[in-house]
């Protein structure tokens, strides 16, 4: 089965800026098909009109990083039945090709596959 190279993900809670700037960003750089956002109970809109990028709607719940990061990694290694590698960043954080050496994150990721590496 040929997977596709690279998913991006995020979570946020009532993030109308940094989720546009993120989705502007990895929607260019893996194509917002590929992009995914857990949405922890935003009650703002802010997951309302993201395109192609699909939201997961999880209830608000309080600050517990432990089940958090559980959740997170749960949600990425299903991912990985699709992607060959997944990128998770906070929605404030831009992760970056360097275009000496490639031109996008998917390129990486491709480069990476035929290489047998992981990310």
């Amino acid at each position: 089965m040929i997977k596709k190279p690279l998913a991006v993900v995020t979570m946020v809670y009532n993030e109308p800026e940094h989720l546009q700037v993120w989705r502007r960003h990895y929607g260019a750089q893996v194509g917002e098909s590929a992009c995914y956002v857990i949405d922890h109970g935003s009650d703002d809109g802010c997951t309302a009109h993201l395109g192609q990028v699909s939201v997961v709607r999880i209830p608000r719940s309080p600050q517990d990083d432990e089940r958090r990061t559980r959740a997170i990694g749960k949600f990425c290694d299903s991912l990985l039945e699709w992607y060959d590698s997944v990128i998770y960043t906070d929605v404030d954080e831009i992760l970056l090709a360097d275009p000496a050496f490639v031109p996008s994150l998917t390129e990486f990721a491709l480069l990476n596959r035929s290489h047998g590496d992981r990310l």
